[in-house]
């Protein structure tokens, strides 16, 4: 696959290369790529933690609470049905 980039980034690439932090222009190519990939998923893992914030905020608001008394009682609650 040949793939085109901006003159800056191309220099960014020779730059990487040149500075012995690449073996090769492909090697930063997918480094990029995998850091991409990798960011995406970081990107949705915070999305459904900040869901799941907003809906234990919405409840604790609302008065669906429990005392967990302790660590023996925690487990007790996590078994229930």
């Amino acid at each position: 696959m040949n793939v085109s980039i901006a003159p800056d980034l191309e220099e960014l690439v020779r730059e990487a290369v040149a500075n012995d932090l690449f073996p090769s222009p492909e090697a930063v190519v997918d480094f990029a790529l995998r850091q991409y990939a990798a960011d995406a998923v970081s990107d949705e893992k915070m999305r459904m933690l900040t869901e799941a914030l907003a809906e234990g905020e919405a409840d604790a608001a609302a008065g669906r609470v429990i005392t967990v008394r302790s660590e023996e009682h925690l487990r007790q609650l996590m078994q229930e049905p």
